[in-house]
């Protein structure tokens, strides 16, 4: 049997556990942004989602199985899961201790995301994104494939694209954030100026409705008709003419 098996299998663990985490990110940024379609997202592309992201949290249990059983390291269960516990590159093994927490907290709560607040359930979400950091920095400290061309290219373009993605993100969602207050602006506006309008009276049953002003038989028609009356005796001096 191969001494370096369980070696092996904690790297492509760890490799493989990192590149399916950037990936949910990445997924999942391009579903919030809408950016594979402006309609709400088809179930199956949200199912991929947490797929990629239950994958993750698989392939992390191979990577710490690996490191526990190798018999070079002789790292323990106590070192993998407590923080500066490791006397192997202490602070590169407590990154991969928090990662895995992070990883949990993600995972577990979406797992009952039906059970928590929608506030509370985003705000432990949004950990993916420290938890991916973490996660390249665990791989780039403790991981002997860290100085590959490959392997360094392929995470600098990673988090290039999350970092792109996340700006996206960020401005269309602001976007949508002023269209949403000029909207209820206009709304507010329109009731207000509605409400400002003076309702006219419906006339009671059994009652004539009062005649508007230069209608027949209101006051101001009448005060018409006898300013024009009243016409030719201004006319002549003020005086009216009697007949004799």
């Amino acid at each position: 049997m191969n001494e370096k098996l369980a070696w092996d299998i904690a790297r492509a663990g760890g490799i493989v556990a990192w590149g399916l985490l950037s990936f949910s990110v990445i997924w999942g940024l391009l579903l919030a942004s809408r950016l594979l379609g402006q309609r709400a997202p088809a179930p199956w592309l949200l199912e991929l989602h947490r797929y990629l992201g239950a994958l993750s949290l698989v392939f992390t249990g191979v990577h710490i199985g690996g490191l526990v059983g190798d018999n070079w390291l002789h790292i323990g269960w106590a070192e993998v899961l407590v923080p500066q516990a490791s006397a192997w590159k202490p602070l590169a093994v407590t990154w991969g201790a928090l990662a895995l927490y992070l990883l949990l907290a993600v995972e577990v709560t979406s797992l009952g995301k039906k059970l928590l607040p929608q506030k509370l359930w985003r705000r432990i979400h949004l950990l993916a994104f420290p938890l991916v950091l973490v996660t390249s920095l665990h791989g780039a400290q403790a991981g002997t494939d860290a100085t590959n061309g490959l392997y360094r290219a392929l995470s600098v373009g990673v988090l290039a694209a999350i970092l792109v993605l996340t700006m996206v993100r960020l401005a269309i969602g602001r976007r949508a954030r002023k269209r949403r207050q000029g909207a209820a602006g206009a709304t507010g506006g329109a009731a207000g100026a509605g409400a400002g309008a003076t309702p006219r009276r419906r006339p009671v049953a059994g009652r004539p409705a009062r005649p508007d002003a230069g209608q027949a038989g209101s006051p101001a028609a009448g005060g018409q008709r006898a300013a024009s009356t009243a016409g030719p005796a201004a006319a002549s001096g003020g005086t009216a003419l009697r007949p004799g």
